[in-house]
Formats: C-alpha cells, structure tokens, sequence
C-alpha cells in the first residue's frame, strides 16, 4: 500500500546518499546508479523514465552482484542477486555440478538475505534473519510481528506446558491477518528459528507438530 511505496522511496533515497561497503563481508566493489545522466543511459527523458531507470547496482568482490529496483505493478523491491562459479572442466561430473550449484545457492541467499536486512535499517526495520523466512506474501509489518510478538508468545505457552491441540485454534486467529492459511505461510520461518535459536527439544517437537 501506500506505507509500503514510501518505504520504498526511502531506501532508494537512503542507499543512493549512502552505499554500503559490503554485503555479507563482501566488499562493493562498484556502484551504478542508473539515475545518474553521466551514465550510458545519459539524460532521464521523462517522469516516466526516470521509474523506468530506478535501478540500483551493486558490483561485488568474489564476481558477485546485486540489483535492487523497486516493481512497476506492486509495492514491493526486488532484489535480485547473481553469484558466478569457475568453470569445472570437461571432466566434471554431474555431481560436481550439482555441488557447485549448491553452494553458488546457498552464498546467493545469503547475500540476499543480507542484502534485504541492511535495506530495511535504512527505514528503521530490525527483524531477525530467521523472520525473512516468513512467505513474501505476508506483509512487513507481520513479519515484523511474527519475531516479536507471535513466536516469542507461543514459544512461552509452549514452555509453560500448553500442549499444539491446545494452542491450535489460538495459533489460526492469531495468524489469520497474515493471509490465507497462516501456518503454511510461517512454516519456513519457524523451521529457520528452530535451526537459527535451537530450542529445547520439546519446545522443537511442538513446533513441528503445529507446523508439519
């Protein structure tokens, strides 16, 4: 909605006056703003244009880059990150692929993931890593509940000995504003809490029962 396209206003702003160093230890090597006439774009033509050009990029060390541009039909930033591996050789096999693959993966969401949690600072959002698991269909500020109130809450209900049939239908009211089926739409970000806090073993049973 409307707090969403300001926010995003505000980070485009933020980060074009003030570009990170690095990202996930990752030093910025380069940063293009396709803004700036000085560009191979050259001169903005228009309002129109100018929405078009809304592009930020960010050159890493380790052949790495990220793209933040906000969409033309939502009130959202998207980020885009691309992370190259060395060639393998004609010898490689399938499975050296499929490795390199992997681990080209897991170091693209990582600098995703610490790409998206330095642009929220730029508006005063602190959320922890684990809620950025939560579904991009729930809005921020869910997200931002999910870490601070809703998870810490039922964690404590769980500790207190409150049983998943007990706690079921307080669990589906109070994810209901989240949108269409709350369990599955917080299900990844509970298991990255559970892998991220390590909670005691029943507390950790519990939560995969409420959440298979």
């Amino acid at each position: 909605g409307a707090g969403g396209f300001l926010n995003i206003r505000k980070i485009q702003k933020s980060l074009r006056e003030s570009p990170p160093e690095r990202i996930a230890g990752r030093k910025v090597l380069r940063f293009i703003d396709r803004w700036d006439e000085r560009g191979p774009l050259g001169k903005i033509r228009s309002e129109t244009d100018r929405d078009a050009r809304d592009m930020l990029i960010l050159e890493l060390e380790g052949d790495a880059s990220a793209i933040l541009r906000p969409s033309g039909t939502e009130s959202k930033n998207k980020l885009y990150v691309e992370v190259r591996g060395e060639p393998l050789g004609r010898d490689a096999s399938k499975g050296d692929l499929r490795n390199q693959e992997k681990q080209l993966d897991a170091i693209g969401r990582t600098l995703a993931e610490d790409f998206t949690l330095e642009a929220l600072s730029r508006i005063g959002v602190r959320i922890p890593r684990y809620a950025l698991e939560v579904s991009d269909l729930v809005p921020l500020e869910y997200k931002q509940d999910f870490a601070d109130r809703f998870l810490p809450e039922l964690v404590d209900r769980l500790q207190q000995g409150e049983t998943p049939d007990e706690l079921g239908s307080w669990v589906d009211s109070r994810l209901q504003p989240y949108g269409t089926d709350g369990r599955l739409l917080v299900r990844r970000g509970v298991e990255s809490y559970c892998r991220e806090k390590k909670p005691h073993q029943m507390v950790r049973a519990a939560l995969d029962q409420i959440f298979k």
